[in-house]
C-alpha cells in the first residue's frame, strides 16, 4: 500500500501512467477493505494537483520586496496625500493619515474602518463589513508586517481613504480623489501625449494589433504608486524584444482572425490612469474602429486606490482631455471617436468593488465557498461576484491589464514554478478566453521558458519587480 501510494504521488502530472497503476492497486484493494476508497481519494488529489486546482500560499509582508514597500513607498505615498490635499483636509485628517503611516512602518495592529456613507456607488456598507471580516478580522492582531501582502495593500488603501474622509458624507474631502492632482499631471504630460501620437501612427500599419498591444503593455510601467518604474516609460521600450519574456500577441491576432473580427463584446480590465489609460484607449479605439469588436466594456475600480488606478471618472476625464487639451489633430479625433462610441453604447465603463478588494480570481471557480467561507455569510457580496463572473463570461475575450490583476490570477503566490503554463493557472477559474498584459512589478510569474528565470536571477536579481520586463500571456481555449 505504501509503495503504491508513493508511486501515485510521484506521478501526479502523468495521467496515463497514473491510470495504468489503477489495475494493480485495485487488485490489492480487493484483499484490503477500504483501500479502494483511499486510492480514489489519492486519485482525486492527484488530478487536482495536475490541473493546478490546489491552494497556493500568498506572499507575506515580512518578505523582501513587500517589506521594503511598506517601510519606504507607502510612507511616501501617504505623505503626498497630505501634501497635495491641503484644500480639503482638516488638521485632524492630516494627523490621522500621519499616524496611519507610522503604524504601518512599525507593524502595528490593523485599524478597523468605521461607518461609511452609502451615497457613493461602491457597494455601500456591505463591502466594508466584508473587508472587516475577511481582512481585519483575520489579521488585525498580527499587524501590518505579518499578513498576506495582497490583503495588506488593498486594506491599506481603503484605510487611507477612510482617514482621508473619502467615505464621510460630512467631510470636505467626501468623494474627492486623493490623487486627482497627480493623475491629471501624468495625463497631460508631454511624454503621455507623445506616446499616444506614436501609438496612433502605427494604427495604419500591416499588423497594428500586435504593435498596439505592446504600447498598452509598456504603458503599464506608468504607475504613480511606483514612481521608480513610472519614470522609465518611453517610446523606445515598445520595440525592445529582449524585455518581452513571453509574447502571445500573435495567438490573440489569430484568435480574432478565426472569428473574422466579429467578436461581439470584448472586455478590458484597466489598471492605471494617465499614460497607461490613454494607450489603452488607443487600443480600444482600434478594436472598435476596425469592427473587431462590436462593443467594449471597460472594467475599472469603484473608487480610488493604488494612487493612479483608473476609475469611471478618470475614463471620462481622459476622453475629455483628448477633446479639449489635445496637442495634435490625431488626439482630438481619437477623443471624438471615443466619445461617439460612449454615446452610442459601443464603449461602456463599469466600476466594481471587486477590483478594489483582496479577493483573487479563483473566487469565480467552483471551490469558491471552500476557499472563501465568509461568502456564505455575505449574500450581497456573493451575488455581486456572480453577476461580475457572468458578465465576464459573456465577453468573447477579456484583456487584463497590470501587475495587481496578474497577481490576482496567481493568488499572489510564489508557489507556482515560473515554467507553469499560464493556461494551467487561469483555466481553473477564469470564465472565458483571457489575455494579460503586464510589466513585472512584483514577484509572482508563470509561463516562462525553461531556464529563463534562473538566467535572469543571475544577471538581474531584481528582474521580478523592477518594471523593466513584461509579458503578454493568453489562454484562449
Amino acid at each position: 500500500l505504501c509503495q503504491c501510494q508513493c508511486q501515485i504521488q510521484s506521478t501526479v502530472n502523468n495521467k496515463q501512467d497514473l491510470d495504468r497503476k489503477m489495475l494493480s492497486f485495485c487488485a490489492l484493494s480487493m484483499s484490503g477493505g477500504g483501500l479502494l476508497w483511499q486510492w480514489i481519494r489519492w486519485r482525486r488529489a492527484a488530478a487536482a494537483t495536475a490541473a493546478g486546482d490546489v491552494d497556493r500560499n500568498p506572499l507575506f509582508t515580512d518578505q523582501g520586496f513587500a517589506l521594503a514597500t511598506l517601510r519606504t513607498r507607502f510612507p511616501a505615498i501617504i505623505g503626498r496625500v497630505i501634501q497635495h490635499n491641503d484644500d480639503v483636509l482638516t488638521d485632524e485628517r492630516k494627523q490621522e493619515l500621519a499616524e496611519l503611516s507610522k503604524q504601518v512602518q512599525v507593524g502595528a495592529p490593523l485599524p478597523a474602518i468605521g461607518h461609511e456613507d452609502d451615497a457613493l456607488p461602491v457597494g455601500g456598507d456591505a463591502v466594508r463589513r466584508f473587508a472587516l471580516e475577511t481582512v481585519h478580522g483575520r489579521y488585525a492582531k498580527a499587524g501590518w508586517l505579518a499578513m498576506p501582502w495582497f490583503a495588506c495593500e488593498t486594506y491599506l488603501y481603503r484605510c487611507i481613504l477612510h482617514s482621508f474622509g473619502y467615505f464621510d458624507g460630512e467631510a470636505r474631502s467626501f468623494g474627492v480623489d486623493p490623487w486627482r492632482g497627480e493623475k491629471q499631471t501624468e495625463m497631460d504630460s508631454e511624454r503621455a501625449r507623445a506616446l499616444v501620437d506614436a501609438a496612433l501612427a502605427v494604427s495604419s500599419e500591416a499588423q497594428p494589433l500586435r504593435l498596439l498591444m505592446r504600447f498598452a503593455l509598456w504603458g503599464n510601467r506608468a504607475d504613480l504608486s511606483y514612481t521608480k518604474v513610472s519614470d522609465t516609460v518611453s517610446s523606445s521600450s515598445t520595440s525592445d524584444e529582449s524585455l518581452l519574456l513571453c509574447d502571445d500577441s500573435g495567438d490573440v491576432r489569430r484568435f480574432f482572425l478565426r472569428r473574422r473580427r466579429r467578436c461581439g463584446t470584448i472586455g478590458y480590465i484597466a489598471d492605471n490612469s494617465g499614460t497607461e489609460l490613454l494607450l489603452d484607449l488607443v487600443l480600444i479605439d482600434y478594436l472598435l474602429s476596425s469592427n473587431t469588436a462590436e462593443r467594449v466594456v471597460l472594467h475599472v475600480k469603484a473608487y480610488p486606490t493604488y494612487v493612479s488606478d483608473a476609475t469611471a471618472a478618470d475614463v471620462d476625464a481622459h476622453i475629455d482631455a483628448l477633446l479639449r487639451r489635445a496637442t495634435s489633430d490625431a488626439q482630438r479625433q481619437l477623443g471624438a471617436r471615443l466619445r461617439l462610441c460612449c454615446n452610442a453604447g459601443r464603449l461602456a465603463v463599469r466600476g466594481h468593488w471587486f477590483w478594489n478588494s483582496a479577493l483573487f480570481f479563483d473566487v469565480f471557480g467552483p471551490a469558491s465557498l471552500r476557499r472563501y467561507p465568509a461568502l456564505s455569510r455575505h449574500k450581497w457580496i456573493r451575488d455581486s461576484i456572480e453577476e461580475l463572473r457572468h458578465e465576464l463570461a459573456q465577453h468573447t475575450i477579456v484583456f487584463v491589464k497590470g501587475d495587481a490583476n496578474y497577481r490576482r490570477m496567481l493568488n499572489d503566490s510564489l508557489d507556482w514554478p515560473p515554467t507553469t503554463p499560464f493556461a494551467t493557472v487561469v483555466s481553473r477559474f477564469f470564465p472565458g478566453p483571457v489575455c494579460c498584459l503586464r510589466t513585472l512589478k512584483s514577484d509572482p510569474c508563470v509561463g516562462l521558458a525553461s531556464g529563463v528565470a534562473e538566467e535572469l536571477d543571475g544577471v538581474d536579481p531584481a528582474w521580478r519587480f523592477n518594471g523593466k520586463r513584461g509579458v503578454i500571456q493568453a489562454a484562449l481555449v
